[in-house]
């Protein structure tokens, strides 16, 4: 049997494993088509009066699906590596060279970026009517918006997320081969500690926020792309140290509260937690 087959063997018994992962890529497929496509739909073009504003939201918000979607496939990818590093090692011990391993776990992700981006793209274009009914809505636009299919959105969805898709197969057939594989056996067996809060990082974090508020409310001195953009970034970045820097310190409360930790299954989902 061909390494190709086995990684397809593997991604269909592992589709359930991916779930929520399928579900954000082929949201994320879906949005980003809907954004783009704004900038071709015939109904918004012949809005003068907001083309201006059409065009860099949209601009605008492809930036940041695209900067959301790169930090979201390289956390997952490190993630889905960590999950199976008992399966790699099993392949180790079969014999199987590291560049085939990575071969193997590498068209998976690949064969579930693909499927992502056939759903996503199907899914953004039936609710693409809706989509741009709700945008005119908000926009206060009183005009007839028809079924549009573009052909140009749909042209630039593929190669940005041909280009990702290449990018994260890469990715994840070099960190296969850049480990060691018989010590993925024996890091299951190290003990793990709870991430120490980070009172610095978590400080920072609300300031942050805090800028990207002022920023939104004062969006004017700036422009409305430019606030928009900083904004977004600013809060994503923002929510992103504050978690990470109170995570712990959550997570320990409820470790430390017996009553809420033997109660169910909540003993296996915070262990699994904890740690990640």
């Amino acid at each position: 049997m061909n390494f190709f087959k086995i990684a397809i063997i593997n991604f269909k018994r592992n589709i359930k494993t991916y779930g929520l992962y399928l579900m954000a890529m082929v949201f994320s497929v879906a949005t980003y088509y809907n954004f783009v496509s704004m900038r071709y739909n015939p109904q918004f073009l012949e809005a003068k009066e907001i083309s201006a504003y059409i065009e860099g939201s949209s601009m605008t918000a492809s930036i940041l699906m695209i900067i959301f979607l790169m930090f979201f496939i390289v956390y997952s990818s490190n993630f889905f590596l960590n999950q199976r590093k008992r399966e790699i090692g099993v392949y180790a011990f079969m014999g199987i060279d590291n560049y085939k391993i990575a071969f193997i776990f590498a068209s998976e992700g690949l064969l579930l970026g693909i499927m992502s981006l056939v759903i996503g793209l199907m899914l953004g274009i039936l609710f693409s009517k809706l989509f741009m009914m709700m945008l005119a809505k908000v926009a206060l636009l009183n005009i007839r918006i028809d079924f549009f299919v573009s052909k140009k959105a749909i042209l630039e969805t593929i190669i940005l997320y041909s280009i990702i898709l290449g990018i994260t197969f890469l990715k994840g057939y070099l960190d296969i081969i850049r480990t060691n594989l018989i010590d993925l056996m024996n890091s299951l067996k190290r003990e793990e500690e709870l991430p120490k809060v980070n009172y610095f990082k978590g400080i920072v974090s609300i300031i942050i926020i805090g800028v990207a508020y002022y920023i939104a409310i004062n969006y004017e001195r700036f422009g409305f792309g430019t606030a928009l953009m900083i904004t977004v970034l600013l809060i994503i970045w923002g929510t992103y140290w504050l978690f990470g820097s109170f995570f712990s310190m959550i997570i320990r409360y409820y470790i430390n509260k017996k009553s809420f930790l033997y109660n169910g299954t909540n003993i296996i989902s915070f262990s699994n937690i904890a740690f990640r």
